[in-house]
C-alpha cells in the first residue's frame, strides 16, 4: 500500500473536494487492510471513512456520507485534500496519485474537480494564510 494511514490530521488551510470514488469505503478499506472510522457531519448526518498521506506528502480524506449514498446516488466516498495541495499540484496529478496510492483503476474514480476548483482553492488558501498571519500578530 502506498498510503500512510493517519489517525488524525489538522488541515493547514482547509479541506476541499478533489473528487469522488465509485467504490464503497468499506470495500476499499478491506482491500487496503485499514480501519474505517465513523463520525457525524453537522447537518449531513453519519459519515464513514479514513485518511492518509500519499507518497508526495499530500494528505487525503475519504468521507462517505450515508445521506449521499442513500438519497443522492453517491457510489462511494468523496475525496478531500488541503486547498494548498490542490493549488500546488493540480487536480489531475493528485487524482493520478490517488489511484496509485489506493491501488484503484481509473474506472473506480467517479469524478475529479476541474481547473476552476484549483483557482477557488487558491483564493481559499490565500484567505486562510492571511487569517493565520493575523492571529499570529495578535497572539
Amino acid at each position: 500500500m502506498k498510503l500512510d494511514v493517519l489517525a488524525s490530521y489538522t488541515w493547514p488551510t482547509a479541506p476541499v473536494a478533489l473528487g469522488a470514488l465509485s467504490v464503497r469505503v468499506d470495500d476499499l478499506a478491506a482491500r487496503l487492510g485499514v480501519a474505517v472510522h465513523a463520525w457525524e457531519v453537522d447537518g449531513l448526518g453519519p459519515a464513514r471513512g479514513f485518511g492518509g498521506r500519499m507518497p508526495s506528502g499530500a494528505v487525503i480524506l475519504l468521507e462517505e456520507l450515508e445521506l449521499a449514498v442513500r438519497h443522492q446516488g453517491a457510489r462511494g466516498p468523496s475525496v478531500y485534500v488541503d486547498a494548498s495541495q490542490l493549488v500546488a499540484a493540480g487536480p489531475k496529478p493528485l487524482a493520478e496519485e490517488l489511484l496509485s496510492a489506493l491501488a484503484l483503476c481509473p474506472e473506480e474514480l467517479a469524478g475529479v474537480v476541474d481547473e476552476a476548483a484549483r483557482w477557488r482553492a487558491a483564493e481559499l488558501s490565500a484567505r486562510a494564510t492571511q487569517a493565520q498571519a493575523a492571529r499570529r500578530l495578535r497572539g
